[in-house]
């Protein structure tokens, strides 16, 4: 009878440390690249911050603030995955066309967020402005979604 009841004590300890475990981190690694070259902008990137019951607070806290490549571990405690925002910082001479890998911000194309289910590879695609040439596509796109469209320099032709 004894044996039983260790048996049972047992198995009782076992479920309760299941069942009262914390929930695992959800983690995942954010890289930001920049193209056609690192140097066409500086981005930005936060979290919301949370309290000791997993709250956001409202304010935020730095991810990763990035010139070149970068890469960041997003872990969240309270096993949710975070909500990233990053910002497209262009340098002068360079202006953002696109995000890839994360959504961007309706009322500002420099803002997009990410979710940190997992690993999250983001891409921002910028133009050089010192050129004098645009990318034809774009600028068809730009006139379409009703925003403004640069002015060509003297002789400056859109490329194809």
């Amino acid at each position: 009878m004894k044996t039983s009841n260790a048996r049972w004590s047992f198995v009782l300890a076992l479920l309760i440390s299941v069942v009262t475990a914390a929930p695992a981190a959800a983690a995942g690694t954010l890289t930001v690249k920049k193209s056609p070259q690192d140097d066409a902008a500086t981005i930005f990137a936060t979290k919301p911050v949370q309290n000791a019951d997993g709250v956001p607070t409202g304010a935020r806290e730095p991810v990763l603030e990035c010139g070149g490549v970068c890469e960041a571990a997003v872990a969240d405690a309270f096993g949710r995955p975070d909500a990233v925002t990053l910002v497209s910082k262009a340098a002068a001479g360079w202006e953002l066309l696109r995000w890839l890998g994360c959504t961007p911000d309706r009322a500002d194309l420099a803002v997009c967020g990410v979710d940190m289910k997992t690993d999250r590879p983001v891409t921002a695609f910028y133009q050089d402005c010192t050129t004098g040439t645009w990318n034809a596509p774009w600028l068809a796109f730009q006139a379409i979604a009703g925003k403004p469209v640069p002015r060509l320099q003297a002789g400056a032709r859109p490329r194809p």
